[in-house]
């Protein structure tokens, strides 16, 4: 498996299969409260991730003008 999940994905993951599990649990409200709380760290970090990676596969403005400058010599 070469996708990594963080600790984020994996405890949403646990709390997503509880609440298929128990659906009529007396913990279910909290559980529920959880996996939003979970899901938006989740969310946030796959943005992190992909901006990252956009920030990494696109040269900045500069870059590209000192790239520019050095071709133009």
């Amino acid at each position: 498996m070469t996708d990594t999940k963080t600790q984020n994905w994996l405890l949403l993951n646990a709390v997503e299969c509880w609440l298929y599990h128990f659906p009529k649990h007396q913990w279910v409200p909290q559980y529920i409260e959880m996996r939003d709380a979970l899901q938006t760290l989740v969310n946030e970090e796959k943005e992190l991730q992909e901006q990252e990676e956009n920030r990494e596969s696109k040269p900045t403005t500069n870059q590209r003008k000192r790239r520019e400058s050095v071709t133009n010599v």
